[in-house]
């Protein structure tokens, strides 16, 4: 059955049509009618696309364990996170915010152990596990971010600390030749 749609638009503007059924009532172009728009279709296709993005974006801004993923990935695209490997599921967990590390379930439970079921030696968090926790990850270097170590950016070269490029800090690693 087909929603029922309003005509939003004017003479000489875009025609948008509402969907009653749709939960956010967000205008599309009403499709038969792109002759009576001066956009051209990829200057609509531009909008379109400029609002989806927007409207994911805002979507995953909104959802307290998806604030990693969002301060990362600005447009919507295929991501190659999960790749069957040993660990992926783990670190897809992670990326989307949803690991249930022990500092995840004392939120709701103030009788959990903290530390780490692994290592015991720091809380179990899921950067603890991703960067620090020797007996599950190879150690990464000290510079190394959260982002970084979970693939939302790539890893700069030593000493490269802003993510520059620019390795001439003293505390760069020398250059071989």
């Amino acid at each position: 059955m087909l929603a029922e749609q309003h005509d939003l638009g004017t003479p000489g503007s875009p025609v948008y049509a509402v969907s009653r059924t749709q939960k956010n009532e967000v205008p599309l172009p009403v499709l038969n009618s792109i002759k009576e728009t001066s956009l051209s279709g990829k200057q609509l296709r531009e909008r379109v696309v400029a609002a989806e993005t927007k409207r994911w974006a805002d979507r995953a801004v909104a959802k307290p364990s998806l604030r990693l993923y969002a301060s990362h990935k600005h447009s919507i695209s295929q991501e190659h996170f999960y790749d069957n490997l040993p660990g992926s599921a783990m670190l897809f967990e992670v990326r989307a915010g949803v690991l249930r590390t022990r500092m995840w379930r004392w939120k709701w439970d103030d009788a959990e152990e903290v530390m780490c079921a692994v290592c015991g030696e720091e809380e179990e968090t899921a950067e603890h596990i991703v960067l620090w926790c020797e007996q599950l990850t190879a150690h990464h270097p000290s510079y190394t971010t959260m982002a970084e170590a979970l693939g939302f950016v790539a890893h700069p070269p030593p000493g490269d600390t802003l993510g520059t490029g620019d390795t001439t800090d003293a505390s760069a690693a020398p250059r071989s030749s």
